[in-house]
């Protein structure tokens, strides 16, 4: 038989879930520092499993700044296995096929769909980021707190925070710390002082609104022949997204807009020119500056990590937040396990191919003065080998994470690469086929990491860079 709840019932129910948390507003079962994509993510599924839990965030509006934006079917998936609904906003915008390359020589484009007619998804990050901290925090086993500010974690599970609205500083202690709180993150800094990190390209976000059109609707762009990539998408019905990533080595043409815009205009089709000129020159202009940061600490004692606070991979793969919706879902077992160790030994582990995936991606394609008989025979392998092609992205989405696959897989690519290079025209010269086999060494390392024993991996991971794993 169904009872329908009075409105005095439901109005009791509040009052009474109200007391409830005020009864135990100094001890929770879990404290989220980071009300972000990635911690209220985290949030929601560990109060769905029954843990009480505190949101702290100490920016909401933080959220507004230029952040992950395109989605791979990864995420989706993971959404859906959390129980977190997908924002408005991206079931409105039809993005979210898979990527298109435009060589940079001038041949035709290559499309890159999604493998099995899966679909990723676009929306600005605040959109995204709101819509999931909204569902967490509408939940009766959270409590958020915006504008508070930790200033103390401890490996005993007790924080210290100050919360703006009450002028007051707080401690709270729980059974579990989670860090989610992205690159700057307290929670990191208590387990680990002094960290690998470094810049690799500042990333210009530009708007460009009103009537424009992308060369086919649906996809992700990749620009090839500028100094850095160029990456152009849809966000909304009336907004595409133009991304220029600038490498540390021309990071003068920050300094110079003329200079920016005249080193891209060249990449972009003459649709996007003059609209990108007028944002180049535009005071929405926003700078990023991306970071690598191997993914290897993962928490010690009650403090554990999320998302960014576990290591930072360059946004040119768009697996930040795919990385870190896995994270929180092995997070989520582990915590029903009740073994926190579990979570540690096992993310580093699923993480590990989705890291290195990104770095040989980027040095593929984001450095456009290295590895270019690799480039060309990626090119040519995406455009003759389906199957190569589909595993390739599958790879890229996190979907496959075998170590194996990704080693033959970027291996095989190598070898052809030096092969072809060999034999070409360009490199009968001995010191021409020296480069080459420099380069395959050099490439190979990427391959041979996702062979490494997990021993092995946690030795070399902490000092691993962009440039090379090992």
């Amino acid at each position: 038989m169904t009872t329908v709840m009075s409105r005095a019932g439901v109005s009791g129910e509040r009052r009474r879930m109200a007391a409830n948390k005020q009864q135990r507003s100094d001890e929770y079962d879990v404290i989220i520092v980071g009300a972000g994509v990635i911690g209220s993510a985290a949030a929601h599924v560990l109060a769905t499993q029954g843990e009480r839990c505190l949101l702290l965030e100490a920016a909401p509006e933080a959220i507004r700044r230029y952040a992950g934006e395109w989605m791979h079917p990864t995420v989706r998936v993971l959404m859906e296995r959390l129980g977190i609904p997908l924002p408005k906003a991206a079931m409105a915008n039809d993005a979210g096929a898979g990527f298109i390359v435009h060589p940079e020589d001038g041949s035709p484009p290559i499309a890159l769909p999604y493998p099995e007619g899966q679909r990723g998804f676009c929306c600005s990050h605040f959109e995204l980021a709101s819509s999931v901290r909204k569902h967490a925090a509408a939940h009766p086993n959270v409590d958020y707190v915006p504008f508070a500010r930790v200033i103390d974690v401890q490996r005993d599970g007790r924080v210290r925070f100050h919360a703006a609205r009450e002028l007051a500083d707080r401690e709270v202690r729980a059974r579990l710390v989670v860090g989610a709180e992205g690159r700057s993150s307290v929670c990191r800094r208590v387990l680990e002082p002094d960290s690998n990190r470094d810049v690799v390209s500042y990333m210009a976000a530009l708007s460009l609104d009103g009537d424009v059109t992308l060369p086919r609707e649906g996809y992700g762009h990749l620009f090839m022949g500028a100094p850095g990539i160029a990456l152009a998408y849809r966000v909304s019905r009336r907004e595409v997204r133009l991304c220029l990533d600038v490498p540390v080595a021309a990071g003068e043409l920050r300094r110079d807009r003329d200079r920016l815009f005249a080193a891209f205009a060249h990449v972009l089709p003459d649709h996007l020119r003059e609209q990108a000129r007028a944002a180049v020159h535009g005071a929405e202009l926003r700078w990023t500056a991306t970071f690598f940061q191997p993914r290897a600490q993962r928490g010690e004692d009650r403090i554990v990590l999320v998302g960014d606070a576990v290591g930072l991979c360059h946004p040119l793969c768009s697996a930040g937040v795919a990385i870190g919706l896995l994270d929180v879902a092995l997070l989520g077992d582990a915590v029903a396990k009740h073994d926190l160790h579990w979570y540690r030994r096992h993310g580093a582990r699923e993480t590990w191919v989705p890291e290195l995936m990104s770095c040989a991606v980027y040095h593929l394609l984001g450095q456009p003065d290295v590895s270019d008989p690799l480039r060309q025979t990626v090119y040519r392998s995406w455009r003759e080998d389906h199957a190569a092609r589909d595993q390739t992205m599958n790879i890229l989405t996190g979907m496959e994470r075998r170590p194996a696959m990704f080693a033959s897989t970027f291996a095989k690519l190598g070898f052809d690469a030096v092969t072809a290079g060999i034999k070409s025209q360009s490199a009968r010269r001995p010191l021409d086929a020296v480069e080459l086999l420099q380069s395959f060494e050099r490439w190979l390392r990427w391959p041979v990491a996702g062979l490494m024993p997990q021993w092995m991996v946690a030795r070399v991971r902490p000092r691993a860079t962009i440039h090379a794993p090992f």
